[in-house]
């Protein structure tokens, strides 16, 4: 069934009052991810679903560098073999969204399509050699940008690595997944100890249960004494997910002789 709307083209400035979803400030060491089903793991055949899909669709669109984003009609993409497409319910905003579009850097394909924290939807339909994931199935994935059918500000995306959202887990919860990374994850995984991330209290739990040893409320400002109260020893990584000059500051105060920052840009 083709969706019923007008190619109408409006500018689009978003408004702070807009935003729902915040992923935590995570500077030590940190940022979450889970991790995803590899396609390569998966691939066999499954049936395609007979409903028709959309030709066309809404999507959020970056004209050119340091332009406004523009909402406008847009296609529908084809399928590869071993991808899905999926009808997009929720989808977060990364802070390398609004840098693209500011600082016009990373930014070489347009119209482009921004959004690369994709919650989540709903699996439309499969490619022919897909077979882990069924139509009506809830997921989420990370998008690729200066790839259009990748990204999350449109309607529909496709994807061919994935994981299916736990029943307990709305769309909107699940968006905000892949905007925190995996750091803790894999630091846990790598030997780190410890492994200090900020975060707001409420999140505590869930951050250590992929990795973290101690969390620290982000709305405190972070310094030296209260991460000596955790540990003498020297910090030599630190993964900044902000990069603001504030956050950045911050990690350089604490980084050892030699250490290593990482800022997300």
């Amino acid at each position: 069934m083709t969706i019923p709307y007008e190619a109408t083209i409006e500018p689009y400035r978003p408004s702070p009052n807009s935003i729902t979803i915040q992923p935590s400030r995570l500077i030590v060491l940190l940022r979450l991810r889970i991790p995803f089903v590899n396609k390569s793991t998966f691939l066999t055949q499954s049936p395609k679903a007979n409903v028709p899909k959309p030709k066309t669709q809404k999507a959020l669109i970056l004209p050119e560098t340091f332009g406004d984003l523009v909402l406008t009609t847009f296609p529908i993409h084809e399928l590869a073999e071993d991808e899905v497409l999926v009808k997009i319910h929720s989808t977060s905003l990364n802070p390398v969204d609004w840098k693209i579009q500011k600082l016009g850097f990373y930014s070489e394909v347009f119209p482009l399509v921004l959004g690369s924290d994709i919650s989540g939807g709903e699996v439309v339909e499969s490619g022919e050699g897909v077979s882990h994931f069924s139509k009506d199935d809830k997921v989420f994935f990370q998008g690729v940008y200066q790839e259009n059918n990748r990204t999350g500000f449109q309607e529909y995306t496709t994807a061919d690595t994935l994981a299916k959202i736990p029943p307990n887990v709305s769309f909107d919860e699940a968006s905000s997944i892949p905007v925190t990374l995996t750091a803790s994850y894999f630091a846990h995984l790598s030997g780190f100890n410890p492994i200090i991330t900020t975060s707001a209290a409420k999140h505590e739990a869930f951050l250590k249960s992929l990795g973290a040893t101690n969390v620290l409320d982000r709305y405190t400002p972070l310094s030296k004494e209260r991460v000596r109260i955790i540990t003498d020893k020297p910090i030599k990584y630190i993964y900044d997910a902000i990069s603001l000059p504030d956050t950045q500051k911050a990690g350089f105060d604490l980084l050892a002789c030699g250490g290593q920052i990482a800022t997300v840009r």
